[in-house]
């Protein structure tokens, strides 16, 4: 039968039943797999780029390493270059002093060891001073930095710049609040208002002038505004590694002499600045404290009386005499006071006012292991020594380890890292307190640690004389500390030897004194036979240290008292003498 005409033509055009449909669903199939090929593509072009990002951040925060690395590296050079200097004989030691900023080395007789080591950047890093010549010693460091150094942004950098606080940015502050709260990498110059009068203002001994050692001002430095700009030369580093600095004129200067210059093939790739503190020089806080005056009574005067009625206690350690603990901190927190338990017993100067007890204990609840509570009570109370116990150790108590914690205890009023200091913020109604705390970074340290070296390069030795019995604790294998020699005698004997190790007892540097009780051996007996003949070793070795003309002083050479052994001149003043009762000893001795 044949078909009729309409479905001919629809076999002739292919439109037969159901391709249509097919058809639709191909279309739809092959626009998701090319959806999902552009997602996919698009997927991988994202991740290709956020790898590169990372990338690019990674290796540039391990650049800045590399660069923060090398100004250690640098600084570390110059302090261990400085303070191993050798002289031009082992006899002749070349001795070094530090400051914040730089090393001196000063020697006798060879004037070109006699040296300035900065530690900040500059394009000389290491002045020599000719003898006694100390105008061209400040001309030189006056040669760093133009007056006008801000006018030239490539050459200089003002390291102490400060930065505002996130806190403080409301519309509403005025600009002298702004600058209240300006926080500065190295030294706030509020510290210091440029008035010499403001006693109870300014911090005790620090000042700054607004002009240098030419007379000529310097940009950015005025006590009256609050500025005190500390700029140092930037150190510029091509890509081959060379540093150098730029001149007025823009031009690049090696600071080496074999340095590359810079080129296409070698550009700047980087600059540096930097400048470095002095830790020794500042006060430290986990020692320091308020002190508490007292001697040992010697008469019947209103004085020795308050000093027999005012004992210190076991653990009342800002009440010891000669103890870290009576490192005054008034003279950052409370310029101008001095505490005094009693006025009477102890007047204050005539420019010096007495610090009230409500602020003498904002001190004492700051320091590690002090506390105003117990004993005298900040030698307010009269002890009977026979009946006073001991004021408590706080064992949950702990060294700062850092400057911020020292601020962060204070301010907090909450229990902050195991230890409450709530009453610092609770009881400091002016704020002073916490104000100057936050702006003495620059005069307090949590780490003082310094060489235990004396002037001539040789050990230090302690003056506290201790056991003889505790050479052999000193580093002892196993068991308990001796009970007759206790903890803290072990501790300061640990502290100065050397050579100690297991097994091994080194070389004590502390006078020994014989606990042997009821002994008929003299003092001076017991002196110079016990201890294995150390106790003469270390007096001899004072002797020698004591009768030469210290070193770097030549103006000494030809004055008749420039040395101990001048200026009390005994028998003999041969320190070497193997024989106690030989000359070289006077009555001085014994």
């Amino acid at each position: 039968m044949k078909k009729p005409k309409f479905i001919r033509l629809r076999l002739a055009l292919g439109l037969t039943p159901g391709n249509g449909r097919r058809r639709g669903v191909a279309i739809i199939t092959v626009l998701a797999i090319i959806s999902l090929m552009t997602i996919l593509i698009i997927s991988f072009f994202s991740m290709a780029q956020t790898a590169k990002t990372t990338a690019i951040g990674t290796v540039e925060m391990q650049r800045v390493v590399t660069l923060k690395d090398t100004i250690t590296n640098l600084v570390m050079g110059q302090i261990r270059e400085s303070t191993t200097l050798p002289g031009p004989t082992p006899q002749s030691q070349v001795i070094w002093t530090s400051q914040p900023g730089a090393v001196r080395t000063y020697h006798g007789t060879d004037p070109g060891l006699n040296r300035l080591y900065k530690l900040y950047s500059s394009d000389k890093m290491m002045i020599e001073t000719p003898m006694n010549s100390t105008a061209s010693l400040m001309n030189d460091i006056e040669a760093d930095i133009d007056s006008k150094w801000d006018e030239y942004p490539d050459m200089y950098v003002d390291i102490n710049r400060p930065v505002r606080p996130s806190d403080s940015a409301k519309e509403e502050e005025s600009p002298t609040e702004i600058r209240r709260r300006l926080i500065y990498p190295i030294v706030d110059p509020s510290r210091y208002n440029g008035q010499e009068s403001a006693i109870t203002e300014n911090t005790e001994g620090f000042t700054y002038g607004e002009r240098n050692l030419r007379s000529q001002p310097v940009n950015g430095v005025d006590a009256s505004k609050g500025q005190l700009a500390m700029p140092v030369r930037w150190i510029y580093l091509l890509e081959d590694g060379t540093p150098g600095t730029i001149d007025k004129s823009g031009k690049f200067a090696a600071m080496s002499k074999d340095g590359g210059e810079p080129s296409k093939l070698n550009p700047i790739v980087s600059r540096l600045a930097w400048w470095t503190d002095d830790e020794t020089c500042k006060i430290n806080v986990n020692t320091a404290s308020l002190p508490i005056p007292w001697d040992t009574p010697r008469t019947n005067s209103y004085e020795d009386v308050w000093y027999a009625q005012h004992q210190p206690v076991s653990g009342e350690v800002q009440h010891y005499p000669s103890h870290p603990a009576q490192t005054d901190l008034t003279a950052v927190f409370f310029p101008g006071y001095r505490y005094s338990p009693d006025t009477s017993a102890f007047p204050l100067g005539e420019k010096m006012t007495n610090l009230p007890q409500a602020y003498a204990k904002l001190i004492w609840n700051i320091s590690p292991y002090v506390t105003e509570t117990g004993g005298s009570e900040g030698g307010t109370k009269a002890v009977n020594i026979l009946q006073v116990s001991p004021v408590p150790l706080d064992n949950t108590d702990h060294l700062y380890a850092t400057f911020e914690e020292v601020y962060f205890k204070a301010r907090n009023a909450e229990k902050n890292l195991d230890r409450p200091r709530d009453s610092v913020s609770r009881d400091d109604n002016s704020g002073k307190f916490l104000d100057r705390l936050e702006a003495s970074q620059f005069f307090l340290t949590t780490r003082s640690n310094g060489p235990e070296m004396t002037i001539r390069g040789t050990p230090r030795l302690c003056l506290f004389p201790m056991n003889n019995g505790v050479v052999n604790e000193v580093g002892k294998v196993s068991g308990a500390v001796n009970a007759q020699i206790g903890a803290f005698e072990v501790t300061m004997a640990t502290n100065c030897t050397l050579g100690a190790a297991l097994g091994v007892k080194g070389k004590p540097y502390y006078f020994q004194r014989s606990a042997e009780p009821g002994s008929s051996a003299s003092r001076h007996t017991a002196f110079y036979a016990s201890a294995d003949g150390r106790n003469l070793q270390m007096l001899k070795y004072l002797k020698k240290m004591t009768i030469g003309v210290p070193p770097g002083y030549p103006e000494l050479a030809s004055s008749d008292f420039n040395s101990f052994g001048k200026k009390y001149p005994g028998p003999n003043d041969d320190p070497n003498s193997n024989n106690r009762a030989a000359p070289d000893f006077d009555s001085s001795d014994r």
